[in-house]
């Protein structure tokens, strides 16, 4: 025991090791430092943390970086937002000229139509006068040829206004073949049309009449 306690000494005790597979680990367990381990395998977890400090001043230049791309970035949005705002007052000025023009076109057109309207309306009293006064005009002539017709029946009559009906006034005739229809569509008595047409019938009844009286 004691030979055994001299001839071992501090540094060939065993050491124990973790057992993930990180850089700390594999490099106890492989009896090396972690600079080394990391220089032959240095794609193991770990061996970049020691990068982390030299990659400082680097962040710090890519932080500067990073603050010029983002200036750019805005600058470029606000020529964007000034273009889209340019677009938009384009758009609403040629819309406020469409409506202008629709609205001067339609004004126009309802002038026009005023006019035709109005022009339709001069025509129709125009043609209305001109009826009235033809109908006017009729009915003129008809109260001249009544006034004519009258005074030359009185004139004829002396005011006899059945003489007037009988000699004037046509009176619609029978149509039979017989004496007294005959005689009124001759306009003469039946006294008058049997002496010329004895043969017809009904001028026996004339000629019998004065023997039975």
């Amino acid at each position: 025991t004691e030979v055994a306690n001299d001839t071992i000494g501090a540094e060939d005790a065993p050491v124990p090791c973790c057992m993930a597979a990180t850089a700390e680990c594999l490099a106890c367990s492989n009896g090396v430092s972690i600079e080394e381990f990391c220089e032959g395998n240095p794609q193991e977890v770990g061996c970049d943390d020691d990068d982390d400090d030299d990659d400082d001043d680097d962040d710090d230049d890519d932080d500067d970086e990073s603050s010029d791309d983002g200036r750019r970035k805005l600058q470029q949005f606000d020529g964007l937002e000034s273009a889209v705002n340019n677009i938009v007052e384009g758009a609403q000025r040629i819309g406020q000229q469409a409506v202008d023009r629709t609205s001067e076109f339609l004004g126009n057109l309802g002038d026009r139509l005023n006019e035709t309207a109005q022009t339709f309306v001069n025509r129709t009293e125009d043609f209305v006068g001109r009826a009235n006064d033809t109908i006017q005009e009729g009915v003129e002539r008809v109260n001249d040829f009544v006034s004519n017709t009258t005074e030359r029946i009185n004139n004829r009559t002396g005011g006899n206004d059945t003489e007037v009906a009988n000699d004037t006034i046509p009176v619609p005739c029978c149509k039979a073949l017989t004496a007294q229809c005959m005689a009124c569509v001759e306009g003469v008595s039946e006294e008058a049309y049997c002496q010329d047409n004895p043969e017809t019938v009904g001028c026996d009844d004339l000629e019998e009449e004065p023997a039975s009286s």
